[in-house]
């Protein structure tokens, strides 16, 4: 049986998302959206491949008055990308081609930014972001960062700390991470960049991809060529950019036990000592779609201790069934764990 009827509606789906981030997400859609992206590979594909189209879409605006008015720049944008999905791909490709053939002089020098945002994460913290293209980055404690897509690039400046990215593909529209002078380019792939007082670590945790020194910041390397010809990373290497002049890169194979040890700041998990159980239940409830309901109030200021990730909802029961601590956990219902004092 074909499966042409599921990639039509995810697709649809997918662009109902886009024109809700057109108009500029609620938090509570940001949420749903990353959650969607998150549940199903295709659905970050789609994602990426509608949003690609759009982008060069989006470069018809501008040139020519009876061209423009197919894409008008306002919250109504979102409605027009909804009706330009069921219009076809095909109807897209002859209006890109007008385009092409009747673009101004200079129209490619200026890319168009579509999208600008900046996280940051505390010492000690850990935070996934799921970005608009459907990629993912995990950031690191003491991690900031800046993200400016434009129709051309997805471009990341990492400007402290660590992040580990997953790439989804799109050839028109590589995705760069710069940090302090060095530039990692990708299509669809994952890396982790650590950047450091002394050295730039890439590491290559799928796919391959390429390591130079940015063309406004070539350091020793000597000339945009050499920059360009930098060999590619793959899976399983390392190399750390040194950022002393005059000394030169270095990569290092990595066995699959060192890569865990170098990501294992990715396990993020949270101590708690002597914390009331009921700030303990707070926390697992904003990672987890099962929630804890506390039903004896007097267990809300039972003292909890131990060290868990808080998507690990198992092993906090576990421990709440076997400390001494008089706690009866009832699992009866799917979406909802209560918990009452032991009579």
């Amino acid at each position: 049986m074909s499966s042409f009827p599921d990639k039509e509606r995810t697709e649809a789906k997918a662009s109902e998302w886009l024109a809700l981030r057109d108009n500029g997400f609620t938090p509570a859609e940001q949420r749903e959206f990353e959650a969607w992206c998150a549940a199903d590979a295709a659905h970050r594909a789609a994602v990426a491949r509608l949003d690609a189209v759009w982008s060069a879409l989006q470069q018809l605006r501008g040139f020519d008055s009876d061209v423009t008015t197919i894409a008008p720049r306002s919250r109504g944008a979102g409605v027009y990308r909804a009706i330009f999905f069921a219009s076809g791909l095909a109807a897209c490709a002859a209006l890109a081609a007008v385009w092409w053939f009747r673009r101004p002089a200079g129209e490619n020098a200026i890319p168009e930014r579509i999208e600008s945002h900046s996280y940051a994460t505390v010492a000690g913290v850990y935070e996934k972001i799921t970005l608009s293209d459907g990629s993912t980055v995990q950031l690191n404690g003491g991690t900031r960062l800046s993200i400016a897509f434009t129709t051309r690039e997805r471009r990341v400046t990492l400007e402290a700390g660590e992040a580990h990215f997953a790439v989804v593909p799109n050839k028109v529209r590589p995705f760069r991470v710069a940090a302090a002078g060095t530039e990692v380019s990708a299509v669809g792939t994952a890396f982790n960049v650590r950047l450091r007082s002394e050295k730039i670590e890439v590491l290559v945790t799928e796919g391959r991809v390429q390591v130079a020194r940015s063309h406004e910041n070539l350091g020793s390397m000597t000339s945009r060529n050499e920059a360009d010809s930098t060999p590619l990373l793959a899976a399983g290497e390392q190399m750390v950019v040194s950022r002393v002049a005059g000394i030169s890169p270095t990569i290092v194979a990595m066995s699959p036990e060192e890569i865990r040890t170098e990501l294992s700041w990715q396990v993020a998990k949270e101590a708690f000592v002597d914390m009331p159980l009921g700030a303990v239940v707070s926390r697992f409830n904003q990672r987890n779609r099962q929630q804890i309901e506390i039903v004896d109030p007097e267990l809300v200021s039972q003292p909890v201790s131990g060290s868990f990730r808080t998507e690990n909802l198992d092993g906090l029961l576990r421990l709440l069934e076997s400390a001494d601590l008089g706690v009866v956990v009832d699992r009866s219902e799917p979406d909802r764990i209560v918990l009452r004092r032991q009579r």
